[in-house]
């Protein structure tokens, strides 16, 4: 299994798109995982997501699946 790790809290238009993007891309590449990382309430459209873990701006997992 291949792993990322995804800086989530970059970009001047949020983290909305790099979110749109994984999901697509994991429609594909299901055997992938992603750590992505930031602001947990801006990431509210990956967060269930069982291919994802979400970790805070400071580095601490809080959501595994």
């Amino acid at each position: 299994m291949v792993k990322f790790v995804v800086d989530m809290m970059g970009g001047d238009n949020g983290p909305k798109p790099l979110m749109e993007a994984i999901l697509k891309y994991l429609e594909v590449h299901k055997d992938m995982k992603f750590y992505c990382v930031g602001k947990i309430e801006e990431l509210d459209l990956i967060k269930y997501n069982p291919n994802l873990i979400l970790l805070t701006e400071y580095e601490s997992e809080i959501k595994t699946r």
